[in-house]
Formats: structure tokens, sequence, C-alpha cells
């Protein structure tokens, strides 16, 4: 932060299953809320003739919503059509939980969901919009 202006984080980029962001037609990061932390996964349950719910504690934290907003440039293929093929290869091209892996130390287990949006901004530039479920193993 430099006086009231937040500086954009263009040169942040994420591990997924193993592949730099980066790597994947020069994808940074520009929002990212992957610091929220997540809740406690509990029920409130009504009781008649009981001041306050009663709390059934399931035992364990529900995932994250993880949301990142990239900037997508393809500068270097040229090509928007197989950058966003290229895209959702990696993130949606199987199925399971797979490491995600910040380089500020977070790190978790997530499943990419939802469409990925993909926004073409000039001839060689997009934007890339992904959403995760995850949960960091250290939760457990």
């Amino acid at each position: 932060k430099k006086e009231g202006v937040y500086l954009m984080i263009e040169n942040f980029y994420f591990i997924f299953n193993n592949i730099k962001s980066s790597n994947i037609e020069n994808l940074r990061i520009l929002e990212s809320n992957h610091h929220s932390v997540s809740g406690r996964d509990f029920e409130l349950i009504s009781v008649p003739g009981r001041n306050g719910d009663l709390i059934v504690d399931n035992g364990k934290k529900k995932n994250s919503e993880i949301r990142l907003l990239c900037k997508l440039d393809v500068r270097k293929n040229k090509n928007f059509t197989e950058a966003c093929m290229a895209i959702e290869e990696w993130l949606q091209g199987e199925i399971g939980y797979k490491d995600l892996v910040f380089p500020d130390g977070y790190r978790f287990k997530a499943i990419c969901v939802d469409q990925i949006n993909i926004e073409k901004k000039r001839r060689y530039y997009g934007t890339v919009e992904i959403f995760f479920s995850a949960y960091r193993e250290s939760d457990l």
C-alpha cells in the first residue's frame, strides 16, 4: 500500500496440480481472496421450550471458496482460443482435489469449480476468473 493506493499484485502467481500459472500463457493474479478463513461446519437447531439453539458441531471446517482474478497475456503464443483451451484442460481436465500453492506459504487441496470466466480485453490480453473449492490440510 502506498499513500492510499493499493498496488496490483501483477507478478503474483499460483501453482495448481504442480503447474505454475505464469507458465500457462503468462497467467498472473490480479486479485485473490485466498487469505480468507473458512468457517466451522456446525448446525444450529431450534428446540421448542429452550432458549438458544442447540449447536451440533460436525468436527471440521467448511471448504473455502477461493476466487482468483487473473490477467492473461497471449503475446508469446498469439492464439487466444488455444490459450483458453489450455487453461480449461489444466484446471478442469481431471476431477479431484489437487495441490493449490501460493508463494506466500498458503497451501490447499483444491478443485476448480463452476465455469472459468475468460474475457478478451484486447487482441493479446484478457482476464480470467477462476473459482476453487479448497481446504487447508492443516485444518483437518
